[in-house]
């Protein structure tokens, strides 16, 4: 069981319960904060295969607003579990309790300076024995000669390390006192927010995925200069009894683009109907529109559908263009989008996500599209810079009303 209080101690618990054999199901929403909390909330790691050493340090984030002033929790280890706790007073006192199992040995850590409250005044150490053997050692730390570690962010802990549990009911305690000052009312650092370990701030080698919310479907002469790809464009002989098939133009700076294996091409509008500016210019007679797709379903489920673009080797820098349509017809339910932009080889965000959707002239979408009625339903283009040929891939989730498609690829130089 872990449990965390935020510094109100009543604005936020968060409970999870490890558990240690023969889970049914591990889904990836659940799956991933279960071994998260454990590590980075609570802080303990193994530091040798099977915990047999084993690092307690609880990302207690001291008295800035909002941050994490109280965790306990079990892990479960193969020689049993570790429990421990942390806890931080109005008053700037740290209690840190841990209990490992018979034969390991811990390291204990807690923090020289607390983010917005102050530094390390004094703090002290007692080793209790399992059982009845009572306190076995009690005194005051030398903190001048303390060993120290820096965290993900410079900060400096005070490591007590070598502590071996000889039973399984041996408990380490310490005591640690700061000086708050002024800041005990909750207030922090100018721009020293705090973080929640393992995640730091983010940082994106694009800035932003550029939205087009003026060319639509009038494409020609305006993107994709340099080359296309668009998708289920053209309609088979016997539509009928065969898919539609993409139009390519491929520039020679890129080696291949690709979709999902099991993305399905379709007509995305039927002749009969009326062109919308949503629709897109065929290349060769641009007063002529249609408009295609590739995806996959209603959700295109966990992974969305993606789009990989491999370009050649030696490739120049490039501008790579999406475009996504929405051809429901009016009244119908609101569409939206989550696009990505990923490393095709590591998976790492290139960009912050753009969620897109149809407009609704509503308060709430007047507000969230900056009052202009851009989206879906006429086709809306976003762009990234490609630099040092790299793979890029594109992840498209549909999110509400639509399938997670991509109806064209655009390629210019810079």
């Amino acid at each position: 069981m872990l449990a965390l209080a935020s510094a109100s101690e009543c604005c936020l618990r968060i409970r999870a319960r490890i558990l240690t054999a023969q889970l049914p199901r591990a889904d990836a929403w659940g799956a991933g904060p279960t071994a998260w909390l454990p590590r980075h909330a609570l802080g303990v790691a193994p530091l040798l295969p099977g915990f047999t050493r084993f690092a307690v340090a609880p990302a207690l984030l001291g008295f800035a607003s909002g941050a994490l002033r109280n965790v306990s929790g079990r892990v479960p280890t193969p020689h049993g579990a570790v429990a421990a706790s942390a806890q931080l007073d109005s008053r700037g006192a740290l209690r840190l309790r841990v209990r490992g199992p018979q034969g390991t040995t811990a390291s204990v850590r807690f923090p020289r300076e607390l983010l917005g409250s102050g530094a390390l005044l004094s703090a002290t150490f007692t080793f209790r024995r399992g059982g009845s053997g009572g306190v076995l050692d009690r005194r005051a730390l030398d903190l001048e000669a303390a060993e120290e570690v820096a965290d993900a962010r410079g900060r400096l802990s005070v490591v007590l390390p070598d502590l071996a549990f000889g039973k399984d009911a041996d408990e380490v305690e310490v005591e640690a006192v700061y000086v708050v000052g002024d800041n005990v009312r909750g207030e922090s650092a100018a721009g020293d927010a705090p973080l929640y370990p393992p995640y730091g701030p983010p940082s994106w080698s694009v800035a932003a995925l550029a939205i087009d919310n003026a060319t639509h479907g009038a494409w020609v002469g305006r993107v994709g200069a340099a080359g296309y790809v668009l998708f289920g464009f053209d309609p088979a002989a016997d539509p009928q009894s065969a898919p539609p098939t993409d139009r390519t133009a491929l520039p020679a700076f890129i080696a291949n683009v690709s979709v999902a294996p099991n993305a399905v091409r379709s007509v995305l509008a039927a002749p009969a109907q009326q062109p919308t500016e949503a629709w897109l210019q065929d290349p060769t007679a641009p007063a002529t529109r249609r408009l295609g797709a590739a995806g996959v379903g209603s959700t295109g489920g966990l992974y969305g559908l993606f789009l990989d673009v491999f370009p050649a080797p030696g490739a120049p820098d490039f501008r790579l263009t999406v475009y996504v349509a929405d051809t429901q017809p009016a009244g119908s339910a609101p569409q939206s989008m989550l696009v990505r932009a990923e490393d095709a080889a590591t998976r790492s965000a290139l960009a912050p996500d753009v969620l897109v959707r149809s407009f609704v002239p509503s308060p709430f979408n007047a507000t969230f599209n900056a009052g202009g009625a851009w989206g879906l339903e006429l086709g809306l283009g976003l762009s990234l810079d490609v630099r040092g040929g790299a793979a890029t891939r594109v992840r498209l989730y549909c999110v509400a009303g639509c399938a997670a498609s991509v109806s064209a690829v655009f390629f210019d130089t810079l």
